[in-house]
């Protein structure tokens, strides 16, 4: 996975809460770095877990190259 994210210049991972607990820690607190993972800011979206009506699209300014990883929990 660390391969991917790094191949595609990902920053930015959004996570599930039980997720975002489970990431190493450094000793102020902050998210550690993952063995062979790049450096990513973590944002927890549970409070964001809404169903999206069926007729949402993504914008339509987001390039279609725009690097992306996202967890969903069930």
């Amino acid at each position: 996975m660390g391969f991917l994210l790094r191949s595609l210049n990902v920053t930015v991972a959004l996570t599930s809460e039980v997720c975002h607990k489970t990431l190493p820690r450094e000793p102020t607190g902050e998210i550690g770095n993952i063995k062979g993972w790049p450096k990513l800011m973590w944002y927890c979206v549970d409070s964001f877990a809404v169903k999206p009506p069926k007729d949402w699209h993504p914008p339509a300014d987001i390039p279609d190259h725009a690097p992306a990883y996202i967890e969903v929990r069930k």
